[in-house]
């Protein structure tokens, strides 16, 4: 799944976040843009909903933690996992099925007041999301 829209904001940051979902499709529903904005991702995790980037979302049959087997397709992946490496050596701390890169989104930006931990991670009975890392400038 990968969807666009157009603006000058936030332009060079993207926003790395991981999780476990069922399914393909469950992924996609969480982080379907209404009207350009994916609400309920930024709603869930008590971020304000604005959004002017593109989201990408793969999910995997097999759970890893290994940052080259989870972004290696992904636009600009190679500096998603150079990043990556350089923090977590390689390896994040939890095995997901689903990696998901939000491009031109500066997450600390979006801060609504709630605890950081609340808008860092959402665990709830049929998903786990939660925030990786920020890559900037990311091209």
């Amino acid at each position: 799944m990968e969807k666009t829209t157009h603006s000058q904001n936030e332009q060079g940051m993207l926003e790395v976040f991981a999780g476990n979902f069922p399914s393909q499709e469950a992924a996609e529903e969480f982080m379907a843009l209404e009207d350009g904005i994916p609400r309920r991702f930024l709603r869930e995790l008590y971020l304000r909903e604005e959004f002017t980037g593109s989201i990408k979302v793969v999910y995997f049959d097999k759970k890893s933690n290994k940052a080259e087997e989870l972004f290696a397709g992904f636009p600009y992946g190679d500096r998603i996992i150079q990043v990556l490496r350089d923090k977590f050596a390689d390896k994040l701390k939890r095995r997901v099925n689903t990696a998901i890169v939000l491009y031109d989104f500066n997450w600390g930006y979006h801060f609504t007041g709630r605890p950081v931990s609340v808008m860092r991670e959402k665990k709830a009975q049929d998903y786990h999301i939660f925030y990786v890392e920020s890559v900037y400038p990311y091209h």
